[in-house]
């Protein structure tokens, strides 16, 4: 986050009024799910995946505080694609999502299918 942050500071220094974060930027793509195998891997999947889930976002918890006062503080629409885990509903389920912060720092609250 700290690092995105400072990319958003640098696009409106260099003009941007929009950033764009691709696919799972935050917090990372788990590229470790195409390379261990299943079951002789399992101990390293799952320590793995534990981390990642530690590291998704959760809307609930605001998870993209940060990012959408860094849009507000540079009017910047940030667009990012992150991991999400749902903490109301679920613990352990992950989706990948996009947030479409607007440069006052809103986005929507609700989401569609």
């Amino acid at each position: 986050m700290e690092r995105a942050i400072g990319l958003v500071a640098q696009a409106a220094t260099d003009g941007c009024r929009m950033i764009v974060f691709p696919e799972a930027w935050f917090p990372g793509y788990p590229t470790f799910v195409w390379r261990f195998s299943p079951g002789a891997d399992m101990a390293k999947t799952d320590a793995l995946y534990a981390r990642l889930l530690a590291n998704c976002i959760d809307r609930s918890k605001g998870g993209l505080a940060l990012l959408q006062e860094a849009a507000k503080e540079h009017a910047m629409v940030i667009v990012a694609g992150y991991q999400e885990v749902d903490g109301r509903a679920s613990c352990s389920t992950i989706f990948n999502s996009v947030a479409i912060i607007d440069a006052d720092g809103r986005w929507p609250t609700t989401t569609g299918s």
